[in-house]
């Protein structure tokens, strides 16, 4: 019986130490998986928890095309491209909206918001985006977090996307190294929550990542008909920030625009009508409609046509 312990005992610490020396060897082999790469192509939804009467989640996508130079710091240019809501998932229109670069030494991504900056995350100068040289106990002090202390709790290696990724688990979600997060590339987390069955909010997602060409990445634009009847209008911040969007046209809509807002419900919580929509245009929104968390469908139009739609988080 001792015997049969000693051996068990033997058995057991030759595994263990098999184990240790294996995940030391893996990590010693593993190397950092920079995210600015050409022709990586992300999927983002933004989805409300509410079930509204109208459709949830706003699809869109980044992609990264070409370079650009700035102080001799070399960027990657990253695409973003609203997506058709409903199958067969199409893409709309595209514009120039980030620059992003690799630290590959300190494992660090970095990048400057052109446009539309979300959160704390400020526009027009270079801002850490991640940092996945953490440990342990260690916090990922971006202006991304803004659901808490962002404290890494746990770090694991997982195949996903094509590759050995770095997985940084944080309380509210995890950061993967090369991708950005489960979340999205821009995106973090989870807001507005009350504690009420009917009220409960929105959240980010990463519904794919292809690393190619539109081609082989699946994407299809548009036909050119159906691009001359979509509307050419976007809108930030988006989650509400101070009670105030602000509307930008790609075209210029040169007559009276109406701006509506749709409770949950789908009734009517406010109307405004704008003389034209050329280029940027603020829309300051009644101080009540700040007091709930639930989403507001946005309506943009006239007595003809529906230019724009989309669900604003407040």
């Amino acid at each position: 019986m001792k015997k049969q312990l000693t051996f068990l005992k033997t058995a057991l610490f030759i595994f263990c130490f098999g184990m240790i020396c294996t995940t030391s060897l893996n990590a010693q082999k593993y190397s950092y998986k920079p995210l600015a790469l050409e022709g990586a192509h992300w999927w983002v939804g933004l989805t409300s928890t509410n079930f509204p009467p109208w459709e949830p989640t706003d699809l869109y996508q980044y992609v990264i095309r070409g370079d650009s130079v700035i102080d001799d710091i070399s960027y990657k240019k990253v695409y973003f491209r609203e997506l058709t809501d409903l199958p067969p998932i199409l893409i709309e229109y595209q514009l120039l909206s980030r620059l992003v670069r690799d630290d590959t030494i300190n494992k660090k991504v970095y990048a400057i918001y052109l446009d539309y900056p979300n959160w704390d995350c400020t526009e027009n100068e270079e801002i850490l985006l991640y940092d996945y040289n953490l440990s342990v106990g260690d916090t990922m002090n971006t202006c991304l977090i803004h659901t808490g202390p962002g404290i890494i709790q746990s770090i694991e290696y997982e195949f996903i996307y094509g590759e050995e990724r770095q997985i940084l688990n944080e309380f509210n979600g995890k950061f993967i190294e090369g991708i950005g997060s489960e979340f999205g590339v821009f995106e973090w987390g989870l807001g507005s929550k009350e504690n009420t069955t009917r009220e409960k909010g929105w959240c980010y997602q990463l519904g794919d990542y292809c690393l190619g060409t539109d081609e082989e990445c699946g994407c299809q634009w548009v036909g050119i008909e159906e691009q001359k009847a979509l509307p050419k209008i976007r809108v930030f911040p988006n989650p509400i920030i101070n009670n105030k969007i602000t509307l930008v046209a790609q075209i210029p809509i040169p007559h009276n625009v109406e701006v509506k807002l749709f409770d949950i419900s789908g009734s009517l919580v406010h109307t405004q009508t704008i003389g034209s929509l050329n280029t940027a245009t603020d829309v300051y929104l009644p101080d009540h409609l700040s007091a709930g968390t639930s989403p507001l469908l946005l309506w943009v139009g006239n007595h003809q046509e529906i230019f724009f739609t989309e669900l604003l988080m407040r």
